[in-house]
């Protein structure tokens, strides 16, 4: 997670980066998501590359959003 963080940092607007936080942080134990950011953070990021993405990259980025709110 740090390091997708980072690469966030470096390039925010990349879907890939955006698309794997978000998909990394909704794959992380309970536990380890309270100390690795939040929903807000992953649900924002995966809605960037819904909005900015192309192809199968913005497919996985919906289905992850999608999972993401039936467990909010």
């Amino acid at each position: 997670m740090q390091e997708y963080q980072k690469a966030l940092q470096l390039a925010p607007s990349w879907d890939v980066a955006n698309y794997y936080y978000g998909y990394g942080w909704h794959n992380l134990r309970p536990k380890s998501r309270a100390k690795l950011g939040s929903m807000h953070q992953a649900k924002a990021a995966l809605q960037e590359v819904v909005f900015l993405g192309k192809g199968d990259l913005k497919k996985a980025a919906a289905k992850v959003l999608r999972d993401l709110n039936k467990h909010a």
